[in-house]
């Protein structure tokens, strides 16, 4: 989960909301490497949020979209239709997990940019 490389490691739904970076929320298929989520990115898949998203919900909906977006890369792959583009990992920053009293910032967030 997360769109890479502005956002790496943990929590990286929640801190896209924390810091109202609402168009950032989505997931990136990347190989692995020593780093943390440096490794050459496949493919950045956004997801827009929806009316009534919770955290929760938005995981849940994010889970069945990374399984169908990593089987589609590895048949693109086997066909050699992609290859990994390197990323400025300047560009982005480590997220670590996030406090209770983030966490709670966060969600009411959320409530707020929903309820408009």
């Amino acid at each position: 989960m997360g769109i890479l490389p502005m956002y790496r490691g943990m929590d990286v739904i929640e801190w896209p909301i924390l810091l109202e970076d609402w168009k950032n929320l989505g997931i990136t298929i990347h190989f692995m490497d020593k780093g943390v989520d440096t490794g050459d990115i496949l493919k950045v898949h956004y997801i827009p949020q929806r009316k009534g998203d919770t955290i929760k919900t938005i995981r849940l909906r994010f889970e069945p979209v990374m399984v169908e977006q990593l089987s589609n890369v590895v048949v693109d792959l086997l066909y050699e239709k992609i290859k990994g583009e390197p990323q400025n990992i300047n560009d982005g920053k480590q997220f670590f997990v996030m406090s209770k009293r983030l966490q709670d910032i966060t969600k009411n967030k959320l409530n707020r940019y929903q309820t408009g």
